[in-house]
């Protein structure tokens, strides 16, 4: 050691000409290995990736820049696309980078310092047909077998990637199956995950934030172990989503979801036990919707009808929102809508306007075997146990313009309230409700009881009604009578009752108030009365029997014309239904007897 102080230079050089060959070989070695690894590798790399695409997809594969770190074992590869062998872009990805780690040979485990995917963007598409073009890429004589499992374990692979990522990810959706083909990017997608690995009871961190062309947002963010599998995090959805949703469902329902966004958060739980049945567990979920607006949509229906708007929701929330598996039990705190508003509209030959026609009923045939109603009780498994402590729908109104009768009738309801609580599919659970509305010329109903949904629907309620317009009425009186329904107040309290020993059962005392009928022609009054009360009314459906204990007519009023035919006013008909009659009358049929076409 004291020569190596005294004299360094000259030890250095003697231990250089001593190990003269292994330094030499050494670094021939690094030189080769680095030539090797920088030229050579990538070269491999590239053509390897190619041909294999190529032996085993119905695509072509082409790699821009492939670079190989042999030192500090990383792997970059630059403008990766694919495509099918008809030309049409599969993938397209900016940069793949892997970054292996020596630490492997001791964890055990294929150990990875990080693995990114910088833009990629996957091109999916559905045939008219309902294929994917992703389907038609594997090669079908290249279809192999699994290679069995030697050992029988069948165990995934010990894997440690320390930092995950995927950045700026896009899918393009193209699909041709609606009658209007849908055209779509859902991305940016994020993902990042920390520690991800298939080690055991060793978990990662995970986060996914996904973006769609409507603005709408999906986030992710929680724990994740693969093995064995468990998950915790909590997930959120906000923005639109409603447009793209409603690209596929108008064209059979009949309307389009024109606006809206859509809050929706909850915590959730998966893990898999030890006998590898999972578990799953939702808590805090709670929805939010807003300015929900649905117009008509008849698409090439009928021209002849607009879209229009005919439902809006300012606000729909759930809250408190919880789901158990494999328990089955689906639970929630309230559900409210509140600001309804809803119009309707009848066409003339009966059908609601966002209605599409139906397609005719397929005949059945006369000596087809009945078809037995399911029982749900032969069912092997068990029902979902479903709970609502509160539904409630407040200031909400439902508008009716009725082109079915003549005149056309413009009705309305506002001021909508419903509540019911301890909703619950158990049998014999009751729920109590509540229901007031006001309606189109004044007056109030009410109802106030109980229902119970299972095992057969009953229900036992207060009913209020004061002062309540009959006005409303008139439309649908005039196609029948050539009258004007001019006012008349309905006023009752009274009690509906239907149980499994009662169709239905109605008591009450109705009071019908300044009642006015007149003829639409003459304009003269034709009959009115100030009150008329049914005291004591019991309406029995399975008795079929009516009784009301009395009857009070105040201030009676009747205009009785018999005309020089013959004719009473209180029989004429409207002109409308008159003039249909006449129309028919004139219309002639053919004489059998005398016309030779007349079929036999």
């Amino acid at each position: 050691m004291a020569g190596f102080f005294a004299n360094p230079k000259q030890t250095l050089a003697t231990f250089a000409r001593r190990r003269r060959r292994w330094l030499i070989g050494t670094a021939a070695a690094v030189v080769v290995y680095a030539l090797l690894g920088f030229f050579l590798a990538p070269w491999l790399v590239n053509k390897v990736a190619v041909d294999a695409v190529s032996q085993n997809l119905e695509a072509e594969l082409r790699l821009g820049k492939v670079a190989i770190n042999p030192f500090v074992l990383s792997l970059r590869v630059d403008d990766l696309e694919l495509d099918s062998t008809s030309g049409e872009p599969v993938m397209r990805l900016q940069q793949a980078f892997v970054n292996f780690q020596l630490s492997s040979l001791f964890r055990w485990a294929w150990s990875f310092a990080e693995i990114r995917f910088d833009a990629p963007e996957l091109f999916l598409s559905r045939h008219a047909d309902g294929g994917l073009n992703l389907a038609a890429l594997p090669r079908k004589d290249n279809t192999q077998e699994a290679a069995p499992d030697p050992d029988g374990s069948g165990g995934i692979p010990r894997l440690f990637i320390h930092d995950f990522a995927v950045n700026d990810a896009r899918v393009d959706w193209r699909d041709a199956v609606p009658p209007e083909p849908v055209e779509t990017v859902f991305g940016p997608v994020s993902v990042r995950v920390a520690e991800l690995n298939t080690l055991p009871d060793r978990a990662g961190q995970q986060e996914v934030v996904i973006s769609t062309e409507t603005e709408g947002t999906l986030r992710w963010a929680g724990s994740l172990q693969l093995n064995p599998l468990m998950s915790v995090g909590r997930a959120a959805i906000t923005g639109s989503h409603f447009p793209l949703a409603s690209r596929y469902i108008r064209h059979d329902a009949g309307v389009d979801i024109t606006d809206g966004e859509a809050n929706i958060e909850l915590d959730y739980s998966v893990v898999a036990g030890e006998d590898g049945q999972l578990r799953a567990a939702v808590d805090n979920l709670d929805i939010l919707l807003t300015g929900l607006r649905i117009s008509t949509f008849h698409g090439k229906n009928d021209d002849a009808l607009a879209s229009r708007e005919f439902l809006s929701v300012p606000r729909i929330e759930l809250s408190g929102g919880k789901l158990r598996w494999p328990e089955q039990e689906v639970s929630a705190e309230s559900f409210e809508i509140a600001g309804a508003g809803v119009d309707l509209v009848r066409l003339e030959d009966g059908r609601l306007d966002f209605a599409t026609p139906g397609s005719p009923a397929a005949p059945v045939a006369e000596d087809s075997a009945p078809v037995e109603e399911a029982n749900p009780t032969d069912d092997a498994g068990s029902p979902w146990r479903v709970a609502l402590d509160r539904f409630s729908i407040s200031e909400s109104r439902v508008a009716l313009n009725d082109r079915s009768v003549d005149p056309v009738a413009d009705t309305h309801i506002d001021d909508i309230t419903l509540e019911m609580l301890a909703i619950s599919n158990v049998p014999g659970a009751s729920f109590p409700t509540t229901l007031s509305l006001t309606g189109q010329h004044g007056g109030t109903v009410r109802l106030d009881g109980s229902i119970i949904a299972l095992p057969r629907p009953e229900l036992d309620f207060a009913l209020s009604i004061q002062d309540l317009s009959l006005q409303a009425a008139h439309p649908y009186i005039k196609p029948m009578a050539d009258v004007s329904l001019d006012s008349g107040t309905l006023s009752l309290d009274g009690r509906l009752r239907h149980d499994a020993t009662e169709q239905l059962l109605f008591t009450s005392d109705i009071t019908i108030a300044d009642f006015l009928i007149t003829e639409t022609d003459e304009g003269t009054r034709l009959g009115s009365w100030k009150e008329l009360v049914a005291a004591g009314l019991k309406f029995s459906a399975a008795k079929q029997s009516l009784d009301i204990s009395e009857v009070r007519l105040q201030n009676p009023y009747g205009d009785i014309l018999i005309a020089a035919d013959g004719s009473v006013n209180l029989g004429r008909v409207s002109k409308t239904t008159e003039d249909e009659s006449e129309d028919d009358a004139d219309t002639p049929e053919p004489d059998s007897a005398t016309d030779e076409t007349a079929p036999p």
